[in-house]
């Protein structure tokens, strides 16, 4: 706008009217609104800055906070050495000067599957990460012959990218992970060259699951972690995920097993397990068989197993297996709804007819002066001997659009 204004003023003043003609005038928005595209990309790109220099700024802490004592770890000879972990009166806290999160733990750790149960807040989670060493160790002793770890969080972190790359790393097809993706229900249903998105944020928190379930036991640890891994999966699904991984004829079974431990929230996958720890108050309150702890849990928590869908998972009432050939039962796919006006309606009415009528004001105000000036710019270029009034006309319906704008977004 100043510019137009300064130039026809400019050009009366010199007397040189014949310069303020269409050509000269158009020219000049065009190279204008070239120029101030870039111009605003700069002003966008200052919170972007102060974005990347907080997260700089975190990672700098994080380089620069003191290492974790590392688990001592006894060595043997390949023949020699058996997969295990001993933690003897263990207590752990979050930081080196930060309260006690887990205290009191005593818990031998061999080839098997151990699950851990409790209720929300008790310290399974903790318990895992402080079998993977993140957590700082106050009292008591940690023994470890274990070399490799392997994680599934309930919130699996994933990088854009396709699903064999996220499970392999390496994309390459072999005879194993074949038998992944088989084992954790994930063949016919994502393609190998599916892409997960930022996050994983194209698949579905149950997709999402067992891709990053995959890429654990895909690894081969020697310690495989599981933290709730079936929160978002179906009951179907994951009765044929537990039978496919830790049944009888299961991947992660037979010889050459790993220490499995695995939070779970579902009770009666305890049954397939080789040793149950319950949690309570951010320390161990029992643990042994489920055989032997079973009723005792059941009784205080007040907890009922759902029933079975698989011949080893049954409920704690009905000891019965459940009928293989029976397909279990699926409620219908729900339908999204289109063309319904009452989410519409709602945001109507909570703003009042009031708001609605500013905002279709404003609105209108604002497209009406983002374009009156272009067309009173043809007017003022036919006219050659009022630019004094053209230039306040002109400056006039520019500004006007300014608050037109600010009052659209109030």
């Amino acid at each position: 706008m100043l510019v137009i204004v300064l130039f026809a003023l400019l050009g009366r003043y010199w007397g040189k009217e014949d310069a303020f003609n269409a050509e000269s005038v158009f020219t000049a928005i065009a190279l204008l609104g070239m120029i101030t595209h870039p111009a605003n990309m700069l002003m966008t790109m200052y919170p972007r800055f102060i974005a990347a220099a907080t997260n700089v700024k975190r990672v700098e802490d994080y380089l620069r906070e003191p290492d974790h004592e590392p688990i001592s770890r006894t060595d043997f000879k390949d023949e020699e050495r058996a997969p295990g972990i001993t933690l003897d009166q263990a207590s752990f806290q979050a930081a080196p000067d930060g309260p006690t999160i887990l205290s009191n733990i005593n818990l031998r750790l061999e080839p098997s599957l151990v699950v851990c149960i409790g209720a929300v807040g008790s310290g399974k989670t903790i318990l895992l990460k402080a079998l993977l060493g993140q957590l700082h160790q106050t009292h008591g002793t940690i023994t470890s012959t274990c070399h490799t770890f392997g994680l599934c969080e309930q919130d699996p972190w994933m990088p854009d990218a396709t699903v064999q790359e996220v499970v392999q790393g390496v994309p390459q097809r072999n005879e194993w992970y074949e038998e992944v993706m088989k084992a954790c229900c994930l063949d016919g249903e994502l393609g190998d060259s599916t892409r997960v998105g930022q996050r994983g944020g194209r698949l579905s928190g149950g997709q999402r699951q067992r891709v990053a379930l995959a890429r654990a036991v895909y690894a081969r640890p020697e310690v495989l972690l599981l933290d709730d891994p079936f929160s978002a999966i179906d009951g179907p699904t994951t009765a044929a995920i537990v039978e496919n991984l830790f049944g009888n004829k299961g991947l992660l079974g037979g010889a050459g097993r790993p220490i499995v431990v695995m939070t779970i929230s579902r009770v009666q996958h305890c049954r397939l397990s080789d040793h149950v720890i319950v949690m309570e108050n951010l320390s161990i309150k029992t643990q042994g068989h489920w055989t032997t702890i079973e009723d005792a849990y059941c009784e205080q928590e007040d907890l009922q197993a759902a029933p079975a869908t698989t011949p080893e998972i049954t409920s704690p009432e009905n000891k019965t297996t459940a009928q293989p050939n029976k397909p279990p039962t699926t409620a219908p796919k729900p339908q999204r709804e289109l063309g319904n006006l009452e989410t519409y309606t709602y945001y109507f009415t909570t703003a009042g007819p009031r708001n609605i009528l500013l905002l279709l004001f404003f609105t209108a105000m604002y497209s009406t002066f983002l374009l009156a000036p272009q067309y009173w710019i043809k007017i003022w270029i036919q006219d050659h001997g009022h630019n004094g009034l053209h230039a306040a006309v002109y400056a006039s319906l520019s500004a006007v659009a300014w608050p037109a704008t600010n009052g659209s977004m109030w």
